[in-house]
């Protein structure tokens, strides 16, 4: 059991071509383009580091967002840190995102939301 703060880099497989071109800017209310952003997530100890994530970045305001899919990606990568590092209170934490994030894609009618 690994204790303290975890870190990892973590390259997802979320491609572009599987997240929605729908999606528009929470500022300027404008499309987005769909482009692979930078991102840090963590959870409890754990902290990754997500280099090359299917997101969007609004032309207009340079906001980046990382899609829904990446996002589940990611949780479940996070979750499998978690159990193989001994984080059990971590692995219910990140769970519970997973289903919140679940639900969210469900309300949007994003379908293949994972577990």
């Amino acid at each position: 059991m690994e204790r303290g703060r975890i870190e990892r880099t973590i390259v997802l497989t979320t491609g572009l071509e599987v997240i929605p071109d729908d999606i528009t800017c929470i500022l300027c209310g404008g499309p987005v383009e769909r482009r692979f952003v930078e991102m840090e997530l963590a959870i409890d100890s754990i902290r990754v580091r997500l280099p090359h994530t299917a997101g969007y970045v609004c032309p207009k305001d340079e906001l980046e967002y990382v899609s829904d899919e990446a996002l589940m990606e990611a949780y479940q990568a996070m979750e499998v840190i978690a159990r193989e590092t001994g984080q059990g209170r971590t692995v219910e934490v990140i769970q519970e995102h997973l289903r919140t994030q679940k639900k969210i894609m469900e309300k949007f009618g994003r379908g293949k939301a994972g577990k």
